[in-house]
């Protein structure tokens, strides 16, 4: 699953939400939603529950241009997921998730 996102920040300079400029299929159907409802939407508009571990996450790639590799949990649809996220422009990431089925997630360490 693939999605190309812009960061929103707040006044404070913290990631608050981010934007969905790009999506593949795959991922809009993992969403329930086709690419035109998700593309240019808030990702907290979609997803009702983000932990703040996503937004420190991607924050870190914007704020040092380096990719990351690593392991996440997302609540809303209770799943382990491998992400591998890269800068791509100014406030632009863009990010690679898989999902890990149940009983494969051993080596878990949150971010932030």
């Amino acid at each position: 699953m693939i999605e190309i996102i812009e960061l929103i920040y707040d006044k404070d300079g913290l990631p608050v939400d981010w934007y969905i400029r790009q999506i593949n299929p795959s991922f809009a159907s993992f969403l329930g939603k086709t690419r035109d409802e998700l593309i240019n939407k808030r990702a907290t508009s979609i997803i009702s529950k983000i932990e703040d571990s996503w937004f420190t996450a991607f924050a870190g790639v914007e704020k040092t241009g380096e990719a990351i590799s690593f392991e996440n949990y997302g609540i809303e649809f209770d799943k382990y997921y491998t992400i591998i996220a890269w800068k791509v422009k100014i406030n632009i990431d863009c990010c690679l998730k898989t999902w890990i089925p149940v009983g494969i997630h051993g080596c878990y360490t949150p971010v932030g």
